[in-house]
């Protein structure tokens, strides 16, 4: 197996072009625990809709709950990028082969062209990841140094020139996977917080549902209130118990048909690296962009409500959405108020003028709730389905659309909500936040019509 040695940056170039560009790619998408049906179906809808598609013969793989696309062209990678609202990272194969020993690794090592995919001028903040468990070459630790070695000294002359005032250091995912004697190696394009937004990096209050996360929740209320409902779009989102409104703002996301808005404030790897298609991504970011800036394309206003009992989340919760591109694109109505959410027998009656509402519901538990109220979570869910059933219950008396999803700790805070909006349309989904089982119970106002 021939050793590649560091080239000249002309070189380079013209083999990134013929050996990436002008060759079909396989790319990998991570997803949340629980949704992989749902993001097969997002990432088929996202190179069915690329420019070309209909000339591509991508297929795709689920592996051991990922998913891969592969004979897809290179530009795909930037829609992937922009609109993967659930993926929790983007990755592109660097290699696919056999090996049986540590010698094969090796020499394996020695052969990739390392320098068409990683930067030779910038520090590097390496994140190794390696699978093994299936393999005789199990010693993971012993893979992990076996490939330090090897970049380090394929890239030993670099940084030598830069001073120590350069930007840190880039941070760097490598995925090593052997099965048996097959091995693929993969690089991150997204970067280790791909799935984070950016809207959350003011804020200085707990935030622990993760934005791809959420945004898997919110697509899957959206596909079931498709399915249950005609009526496209709502009117209103209600987000009671918003706390810093991720729930909030990734429905604003997924109803505006984009994940990231703005490509120039972005962390990911990919811009860093060599193989960057500079051309390509920005004329997808423009047209991203465009998308974002011109109301005329989403002319519905949508109104965004949240419901928090902590005022001190309330104000940078607030100013982390509307400061975002998502108000020029909806010219919406964002309101977040100080309000118990389980207050039941309330004035809802701003909630039920209109024609179609959606709910997302992340009800405090655990810890998160008060110690001081015996029995806590219980009374706080049969409070909040009953408010939940006044709602629908008015709403289906105009013939009005009322979906949503709440998410339950514990069996009994399911039961309570299934019991209580009996006769409803329902749904219950499992995955897992933080090692909880946690329950997704999807529900619409609207009954079957046989």
């Amino acid at each position: 197996m021939k050793t590649h040695l560091p080239d000249s940056g002309v070189n380079i170039e013209r083999r990134i072009r013929k050996h990436i560009y002008a060759q079909p790619q396989t790319f990998e998408v991570a997803v949340p625990p629980g949704f992989l049906e749902l993001c097969e179906r997002v990432l088929l809808r996202i190179a069915s809709d690329m420019p070309g598609a209909e000339k591509s013969e991508f297929k795709i793989k689920k592996k051991n709950g990922r998913l891969q696309i592969e004979n897809a062209p290179f530009e795909l990678c930037h829609d992937l990028l922009f609109f993967g609202l659930p993926f929790a990272d983007v990755k592109i194969l660097v290699f696919r082969g056999r090996c049986s020993n540590d010698e094969k690794l090796q020499s394996i090592l020695d052969a990739i062209e390392w320098d068409l995919w990683i930067p030779s001028d910038i520090s590097i903040d390496w994140d190794l990841r390696v699978d093994s468990s299936r393999s005789q070459l199990y010693n993971e630790s012993r893979i992990k140094e076996k490939v330090k070695k090897t970049l380090q000294a394929r890239f030993k002359n670099r940084n030598q020139n830069k001073s120590k005032s350069d930007s840190s250091p880039l941070e760097l995912g490598l995925d090593f996977r052997l099965e048996r004697e097959s091995l693929e190696v993969l690089l991150s394009l997204g970067g280790r917080n791909y799935w984070q937004r950016g809207h959350k990096k003011d804020l200085r209050h707990a935030a622990p549902l993760r934005e791809d996360l959420a945004g898997c929740i919110v697509q899957r209320l959206a596909d079931l209130h498709s399915e249950w409902s005609s009526t496209k779009h709502p009117s209103l989102v209600w987000n009671p118990f918003c706390g810093t409104g991720t729930l909030l703002y990734e429905a604003a996301l997924n109803l505006s048909g984009i994940a990231r808005l703005d490509a120039d404030k972005l962390t990911w790897s990919y811009p860093h690296l060599p193989f960057f298609k500079g051309a390509s991504f920005q004329h997808r970011a423009k047209k991203v962009g465009e998308l974002i800036s011109s109301p005329a394309k989403k002319p519905q206003v949508i109104h965004f409500l949240g419901e928090e009992k902590n005022p001190e989340v309330i104000e940078p919760a607030l100013r982390s959405f509307s400061e975002s591109g998502l108000v020029s694109l909806f010219a919406p109505k964002v309101e977040i108020i100080s309000q118990d959410s389980t207050q039941s027998g309330g004035d809802n009656s701003s909630i039920v003028a209109h024609e179609c509402v959606w709910l997302l519901a992340n009800p405090p538990f655990g810890l998160r709730l008060s110690n001081s109220t015996q029995g806590g979570t219980e009374k706080l869910y049969r409070a909040f389905a009953q408010r939940i059933h006044d709602v629908g219950n008015a709403m289906l008396a105009s013939n009005k659309v009322f979906s949503g999803v709440v998410l339950c700790a514990t069996e009994e805070n399911w039961l309570t909500l299934k019991k209580t909006l009996s006769g409803w349309r329902q749904r219950c989904e499992h995955f897992t936040l933080g090692g909880l089982d946690i329950r997704a119970f999807y529900f619409s106002n609207t009954r079957d019509r046989k």
